[in-house]
């Protein structure tokens, strides 16, 4: 019957996520208009928090203020917290209490993250070095530069069953064939 109703109106029904609250709070807690770095830490903050169950059990407005909040100050007091929950508005409608157990689990996660990003080391070697040594078979160079960024890279060595890269005796013999400026 509601889908009658709301089909006569021609309403359209779509689900209501954090993000349909990011740019409310971000009004609300930044200085207007809140740079737009922010809100999109905000947005990438909530993405990367719908891994988590935990944060998901919460209502989206919930997610959101408390995703605009971390983004503000990382490091927000439970008072500061309360204040800044309080000014958002004074009906009241906001549970402090759940802003706050979510924004301590959106603070953990990022901690976690930290953590695993810390864990990463980039290789002595840059990208386009890991590549020629690769091509080239220099398994020495690549087993290690390959090791240490534990990522798949296309070889053309292993596709045509040689290495593309020529010496200089071989151009030296293309161009005296070819009567290039030999």
């Amino acid at each position: 019957m509601e889908l009658l109703v709301l089909s006569t109106l021609e309403w359209k029904m779509g689900p209501i996520t954090p993000f349909a609250y990011v740019q409310f709070f971000a009004n609300k807690f930044f200085d207007n208009p809140p740079p737009r770095n922010r809100v999109s830490r905000t947005m990438e903050l909530i993405l990367s928090s719908m891994k988590d169950v935990k944060i998901m059990s919460h209502k989206p407005s919930v997610i959101a203020a408390a995703a605009t909040l971390f983004v503000l100050d990382q490091e927000l007091t439970i008072d500061a917290l309360k204040l800044k929950i309080s000014a958002l508005t004074s009906s009241g409608s906001y549970n402090i209490d759940n802003i706050i157990s979510c924004y301590n689990l959106v603070q953990e996660m990022d901690i976690e993250r930290l953590k695993l990003s810390k864990g990463i080391k980039s290789p002595d070697l840059s990208p386009i070095q890991i590549q020629r040594a690769e091509a080239c078979g220099n398994s020495s160079v690549a087993t290690a530069a390959v090791a240490k960024r534990k990522r798949l890279v296309f070889n053309q060595n292993d596709q045509y069953g040689m290495c593309l890269t020529r010496r200089k005796s071989t151009e030296n013999q293309n161009k005296k064939a070819f009567n290039i400026g030999a």
